[in-house]
């Protein structure tokens, strides 16, 4: 499957492996795995994802939102919130919680910006989430 920007212009590309006989590309043995690459400008400018063939369709279905939105530059797993797409371990989820919609929310709004503490932080979060 490939993303395109502009006409022509891949930047996402998934692909999907067996584990098995592509170990390679699954190096933390995961479902998925994702590998974002540098515009050479500080940003995002594509991402390879690699999704185990072998697993159940709700199992690739969750790998699949959780790994395409990490290449967002969300990267980070959460062991906190049992709910959320990105849930350390994995979970049955295959839909965003009210949490993930509110960060992603804020990530794409750029609300987030360097120097920000915590308490700032909670607080536009808090907002998204009552503004869902």
């Amino acid at each position: 499957i490939d993303i395109l920007g502009e006409e022509g212009e891949q930047n996402v590309n998934i692909d999907f492996l067996s584990p098995s006989k592509n170990p390679e590309r699954f190096p933390h043995h995961d479902v998925g795995y994702f590998i974002i690459e540098s515009n050479g400008r500080g940003g995002i400018g594509g991402c390879s994802i690699s999704i185990d063939s072998d697993k159940d369709e709700n199992t690739r279905s969750r790998a699949i939102i959780e790994e395409l939105t990490q290449c967002l530059g969300l990267t980070n797993d959460s062991s906190f919130y049992t709910d959320s797409i990105f849930f350390v371990g994995g979970g049955q989820q295959t839909t965003y919680s009210t949490m993930d919609i509110a960060i992603i929310k804020l990530h794409s709004w750029g609300a987030i910006r360097n120097g920000m503490n915590n308490i700032q932080v909670e607080k536009l979060l808090n907002e998204a989430i009552t503004n869902q």
